[in-house]
């Protein structure tokens, strides 16, 4: 019975794992065989017409934990996939198993900060901060993982 509540918190624990540093980028495009039996890539559907440019959430880091704690689904509605600008203080600047920069803003105390990943561009910009420097990012709202609200693809305001 030890054994399966084990095999159980290590599953959890790798889901936890690939929705924090899942892939999904980097795909290969599509190839199709023409008549001739040789492959080419596949012609890529015409995007709509992009929509008008939305207006970004301004949010403090403090407000955002707030939300999801208060009600998690109800913070998802609001701010996931959402185009947010969080405002806080650096608690931490740290790099994830993946090498990528993460960007942790002091919401109330050490134990409770949101995470923003930031871009590969504006990774060199990040290891410019310092921890306690009032910062604004500009981020994809995603949603909380183990407690944390979570950014995607920040960059520095």
């Amino acid at each position: 019975m030890k054994a399966l509540k084990w095999i159980g918190i290590a599953l959890v624990a790798l889901v936890v794992i690939g929705a924090i540093f899942g892939g999904g980028k980097d795909k290969a495009p599509a190839t199709v065989e023409n008549e001739s039996g040789s492959t080419q890539q596949a012609a890529q559907e015409a995007p709509e017409a992009a929509p008008a440019q939305e207006q970004a959430i301004k949010v403090s880091a403090k407000k955002l934990h707030q939300d999801y704690e208060d009600n998690e689904a109800a913070a998802d509605d609001v701010y996931k996939g959402k185009q947010l600008e969080v405002s806080g203080k650096i608690a931490s600047i740290d790099k994830d198993a993946f090498d990528n920069t993460i960007v942790w803003l002091k919401a109330k105390d050490e134990f409770n900060r949101v995470m923003a990943k930031m871009s590969e561009a504006e990774a060199p910009k990040a290891k410019t901060l310092k921890k306690g420097q009032e910062v604004t990012v500009s981020c994809k709202g995603s949603t909380r993982i183990i407690g944390s609200p979570t950014l995607d693809e920040c960059a520095i305001l």
